[in-house]
């Protein structure tokens, strides 16, 4: 089974289904295809991304865990008078990953598609 290095980031574009790089559609489909082994197109993204949920890798869970406590941080209005834009909250989470925490991860194929 191959892996191959991508960044928090790349893989949040794919996690979350949201841009979280300049070039999220492309870097979406480089994880993609790396994962499955195939060629991802544009328009197969979609359906690779449910998939990807359906197989739920442990590498996928564990980001999440982490992606769901930066949520709770950023992402929650702390008062009624937290007038930002989910959208700004979401900016300044993606901003703080960037500065901070956007780490490579060795990720692996998925198994059953490693074959082919």
């Amino acid at each position: 089974m191959k892996t191959k290095t991508f960044t928090f980031l790349e893989l949040l574009n794919v996690i979350e289904g949201r841009a979280s790089t300049p070039h999220a559609i492309e870097d979406s489909q480089r994880v993609l295809s790396h994962l499955f082994n195939l060629s991802i197109h544009t328009h197969d993204v979609p359906f690779y991304l449910n998939e990807l949920k359906k197989h739920n890798p442990l590498w996928l869970a564990a980001l999440r865990v982490e992606i769901e406590t930066l949520k709770a941080m950023y992402m929650t209005r702390w008062s009624i008078f937290d007038f930002r834009s989910e959208e700004k909250r979401y900016s300044k989470m993606i901003d703080v990953i960037r500065r901070d925490m956007n780490y490579p991860f060795e990720t692996p194929q998925l198994r059953e598609f490693s074959e082919f």
